[in-house]
C-alpha cells in the first residue's frame, strides 16, 4: 500500500492511497471528503461536478461529489460547509482527516480510511466530534 500527494481535478494538494487492485484520492484542500475510487486503469466510481471541482473558500455548500460524512437528521448542520482545507495524519495503512469545528455547531468531522495490503478493501471510519472533545 502507498500513499502520495498528488494532483487532481484543480486541487494541488490530494492524498492517494493505493496498492495493485484499486486507488482512492482524498482531498486535502477540502473537505473531508474521498473524491475518487477506481481500479487501475479504470474510471472513477463516484460522481464528480466538474464545475465546482478544484476550488475552495465558497460562500456556500458545494456538492463536488464523492464520499463525505453527512450528519442526520438532514437539515442545517448537514450542509455545514466544508470548503477549506483539513488537517491530516499519515497512518501505517491510510489517513485520518479532520476539519475545523463547523460555526455555529462546533462539529469536527473526521474521516479515517484505510486500505487493504492486498485487496480493494477499504474502510471508512466516520466520527462526528462535538465541541470540546
Amino acid at each position: 500500500m502507498r500513499i502520495q500527494n498528488v494532483s487532481y481535478e484543480g486541487w494541488p494538494h490530494n492524498a492517494a492511497l493505493s496498492n495493485s487492485h484499486v486507488e482512492l484520492i482524498v482531498t486535502l484542500n477540502v473537505g473531508p471528503r474521498v473524491i475518487s475510487y477506481k481500479a487501475p486503469h479504470s474510471h472513477n466510481v463516484f460522481k464528480n461536478y466538474g464545475n465546482q471541482m478544484g476550488g475552495s473558500g465558497e460562500a456556500q455548500w458545494m456538492i463536488r461529489g464523492g464520499h463525505r460524512l453527512w450528519v442526520a437528521p438532514e437539515g442545517d448542520v448537514t450542509y455545514a460547509l466544508d470548503n477549506a482545507a483539513v488537517t491530516h495524519e499519515i497512518l501505517p495503512n491510510g489517513i485520518r482527516l479532520e476539519d475545523a469545528p463547523a460555526a455555529p455547531w462546533g462539529l469536527r468531522k473526521v474521516l479515517t480510511v484505510t486500505l487493504a495490503e492486498d485487496s480493494s478493501e477499504v474502510t471508512v471510519h466516520h466520527r462526528l466530534s462535538p465541541p470540546g472533545v
